[in-house]
């Protein structure tokens, strides 16, 4: 009995660890060929401190599995209550218009099949006010998952997932996956999962981590995520061209069925201190990360002219990011990319014809402009969250790119195992996270 009472006490204890920042939770990564990272990283309270006569923006992405476009309720609430604003009336949120259809093809054949469709991400404006109803901050709330859901269930969970008709019904996004190719024309069924049943909690694991969780990730990786980051893009489009405007929130309104186009001309006129003022931040929860760094990648690299590239350009070139549990290092492992250095100098090729000889630095592609600062807080116990490597310090990528440990109030078994759930997803709840954010932190000194 006495035994039984430690494990109920350890289990309870799991529960209720003690969230504050040390100096020793943050860790700069540092570059091997530069000075030592240090100084302050501002907060929300400093931004709105600097801007009294416009709202702090924070753009805010999510990961897998999130169904909900109101993601991050929780999270708004906590930072709204530390500086004592109060939210406006909810608001509907926008559908992305991307101005064109697409086609799905594997190999050398498209897919014919009318079923597949190709929703419409989201963005949500909700606005934080001050006791004079002024807005201070303004939320806006990509919502990536309708699309992400559409491909993954047509391509997969209708084959292999049990609970894909629970999917479907806990989305909110009408989702109505018709599992194309499941069955003939004349109604004879010619494909579909295994009828073979499955032992319980293997059959919860495939479900919930393999088919509503890692294959998120995959399309995003993918040439589907071509799709989402132009959804990206429009998104910052919007974000820029209300900032630039009058910032009421019919500018966002205006682009219901229309693609998002930024002034150019007034994204040029700009003056360069406007966009150096603390007022974007962006707030990513774990696949969110990988995704925003790749597009925002891909953007730079691209020296693409278009206006919506420009805009999210300008938005991330001083932006602060924050991490939760980002996946950024393990998904990177598909994004590192082979060039060939053949033995014979005088070659112009490369045995290997799959590789490049010319790497984008030979070709003159500029690198990403390095004034943004990626902050990643992460549970050491959390299997899903992982360090931003060294490697990325780099690549000019960034100014200042920072870890930060911290403990999710998470039940379990100190020393042996807390909940992955929460440890996973309870960065938007943890006080010394919110703190962090809002307050704004000081990076140690290098010994």
């Amino acid at each position: 009995m006495r035994t039984i009472r430690s494990l109920a006490l350890a289990f309870v204890l799991g529960g209720c660890a003690h969230q504050t920042l040390r100096p020793a939770d943050i860790r700069p990564v540092q570059y091997n060929n530069g000075p030592a990272i240090s100084g302050r990283v501002e907060g929300l309270r400093a931004a709105l401190g600097r801007l009294p006569d416009q709202p702090v923006r924070i753009v805010t992405i999510h990961g897998m599995i999130r169904s909900s476009d109101d993601y991050s309720r929780k999270f708004q609430k906590a930072v709204g209550e530390r500086l004592k604003l109060k939210r406006s009336e909810q608001e509907e949120a926008l559908p992305i218009e991307r101005g064109y259809d697409s086609i799905i093809g594997f190999g050398p054949q498209p897919f014919a099949n009318a079923s597949i469709q190709f929703p419409q991400s989201r963005l949500r404006r909700t606005a934080w006010l001050d006791k004079e109803e002024h807005e201070r901050l303004v939320f806006y709330e990509l919502f990536w998952a309708p699309f992400r859901d559409e491909m993954k269930y047509e391509f997969l969970g209708c084959f292999e997932s049990r609970s894909v008709g629970d999917q479907r019904e806990d989305a909110d996004d009408g989702a109505d996956w018709s599992c194309a190719g499941g069955a003939s024309s004349d109604g004879r069924t010619i494909a579909g999962p295994n009828p073979d049943a499955r032992a319980l909690i293997n059959g919860a694991l495939k479900d919930g981590v393999m088919v509503a969780g890692f294959a998120d990730a995959l399309v995003v990786l993918g040439p589907l995520g071509d799709v989402l980051e132009d959804d990206l893009a429009l998104a910052f489009c919007i974000v820029a061209n209300e900032a630039l405007g009058s910032g009421a929130q019919e500018t966002v309104e205006s682009y219901r069925g229309r693609r998002c186009e930024a002034d150019k001309a007034q994204l040029a006129a700009a003056d360069s201190a406007w966009f150096e003022k603390p007022q974007f931040f962006i707030v990513t929860e774990s696949l969110g990360s990988f995704y925003l760094m790749n597009a925002a990648i891909e953007s730079a690299m691209s020296q693409q002219d278009s206006a919506e590239n420009l805009a999210q350009l300008k938005i991330m070139e001083r932006a602060t990011v924050y991490m939760f549990a980002n996946q950024v290092a393990l998904l990177n492992l598909a994004s590192l990319r082979p060039y060939c250095e053949p033995d014979d100098e005088t070659a112009t090729s490369c045995p290997n014809s799959k590789l490049a000889t010319e790497t984008p630095w030979d070709s003159g592609v500029l690198p990403w402009p390095g004034f943004t600062t990626y902050v990643a807080f992460n549970d050491v116990d959390d299997l899903l969250g992982f360090e931003l490597p060294p490697y990325l310090a780099e690549t000019g990528l960034a100014n200042r790119l920072v870890n930060i440990s911290v403990r999710n109030r998470a039940f379990g078994f100190p020393g042996l195992i807390f909940d992955p759930s929460q440890t996973h997803l309870n960065h938007k709840t943890n006080k010394a996270v919110i703190e962090a954010i809002v307050e704004g932190f000081d990076i140690p000194a290098a010994d």
